[in-house]
């Protein structure tokens, strides 16, 4: 008896163990899927609760490291506020905060980052559109979040981009990308169509 619980025990730890490796070994893009798939299954979800039954999964590009990038974060001193444009009559309030830069299929690619107004944290709102979109990304655009750095550099990983919220869910009121933030290249990483 005390051998089978010893046993049983040893056996626990083990998938205990392996369990919180497997944590640990995640990649950015993993731990991302991983809340993402935790968040649609929510009480919170963007995606009704007679669809949220069936959902399985969101869609992915593969992950690929061809889209990180370590780009230039040029900081806008004083950055003009901008009233977003949205799927609905509202517009919310963001300030342009940086211009991230970098190389993609040799064309030098800039991306305006915004902070809502009145927010006191170091996020940065990425809204942005590429020739994905309509095809096999959401029509509208997808988001990327960043974070203010520390020096002059910050990573770029489009790998971690995803839908906005009415992209689920029309009743949604979700930021349009502005025109500066179109890129004129497929960006084949991150979410893709959700239907």
């Amino acid at each position: 008896m005390r051998l089978s619980i010893h046993i049983a025990i040893c056996f626990s730890l083990v998938i205990c163990g392996c369990s919180a490796d497997q944590k640990k070994d995640l990649t950015p893009f993993q731990k991302h899927q991983k809340e993402q798939q935790e968040f649609m299954l929510s009480e919170d979800s963007p995606i009704e609760k007679s669809e949220r039954k069936n959902f399985i999964s969101l869609n992915y590009f593969n992950q690929d490291s061809t889209y990180v990038f370590n780009a230039n974060y040029e900081s806008i001193f004083n950055g003009s506020i901008v009233e977003f444009a949205t799927n609905t009559d509202r517009k919310p309030v963001y300030i342009h905060t940086a211009n991230v830069t970098f190389t993609l299929e040799k064309s030098l690619l800039t991306l305006k980052a915004y902070r809502a107004q009145n927010s006191t944290d170091s996020s940065l709102f990425v809204p942005f559109n590429d020739l994905t979109n309509g095809v096999e990304t959401y029509k509208s655009g997808r988001y990327l979040n960043l974070y203010i750095p520390d020096n002059g550099a910050i990573v770029v990983d489009f790998n971690l981009a995803y839908n906005p919220y009415c992209a689920y869910n029309k009743k949604y009121s979700c930021p349009i990308p502005p025109v500066e933030n179109r890129l004129n290249v497929k960006i084949k990483a991150g979410e893709k169509k959700y239907h």
